[in-house]
């Protein structure tokens, strides 16, 4: 019974809410970096522009956006060339949201829409339509949803000039928004500390 329970805890803790091609949710920032490196992923920060298309270390650290925990890659994905961007949560550094973007136009758009409605259709589900709020959306831009649940939420939003695909994580998410708001309050403490002997 013990052992059971103990293997249950371990498998728990890999359960991921969402896989997308080697990714899965919720493993760390060190694990994502071994992940590209064995791959020969050319992931970089996104204040990083790059022409390389082999994994590269530096491309992962920049002084200057040390906080930074957004990364991207570009690869060809359905035949046509994509930007696969990795978002870490604050602290923790785990994989809470993956974003693919095509920068599409014309007939090579809409067949790629219509592959990935069929292919998300498929494993997930019917979409749902999402109407904007925001009235340059509802213009603009179709955006759908999959898969919302309380571990995941897929959405995708296409426009004449390309489509991208969003997985969340939303428990991960939420630890993500809970940090921040943790490391906003610290900051407003520690200013009011400083400034405190001013008065």
């Amino acid at each position: 019974m013990t052992k059971t329970l103990l293997w249950l805890i371990i498998l728990s803790s890999f359960v991921s809410a969402f896989t997308f091609d080697i990714w899965k949710s919720s493993i760390s920032f060190s694990e994502a970096i071994s992940i590209a490196k064995s791959e020969n992923i050319p992931l970089a920060k996104t204040n990083i522009i790059h022409m390389s298309k082999r994994f590269n270390q530096k491309l992962l650290y920049l002084k200057k956006y040390p906080d930074n925990r957004e990364f991207y890659y570009k690869s060809k994905l359905l035949g046509e060339f994509s930007e696969t961007n990795l978002y870490f949560t604050k602290n923790s550094k785990k994989l809470y949201k993956i974003k693919v973007r095509w920068n599409l136009s014309g007939k090579k758009n809409k067949i790629l829409i219509e592959k990935l409605y069929q292919l998300l259709d498929k494993k997930y589900g019917k979409s749902k339509k999402i109407i904007p709020s925001n009235i340059g959306d509802f213009v603009f831009f179709k955006k759908r949803q999959w898969s919302s649940n309380k571990e995941m939420t897929i959405r995708s939003k296409s426009s004449s000039s390309g489509i991208e695909i969003v997985y969340i994580d939303n428990i991960e998410s939420k630890k993500n928004e809970d940090e921040k708001k943790a490391m906003k309050i610290i900051k407003e403490l520690n200013i009011l500390e400083q400034d405190s002997q001013k008065f």
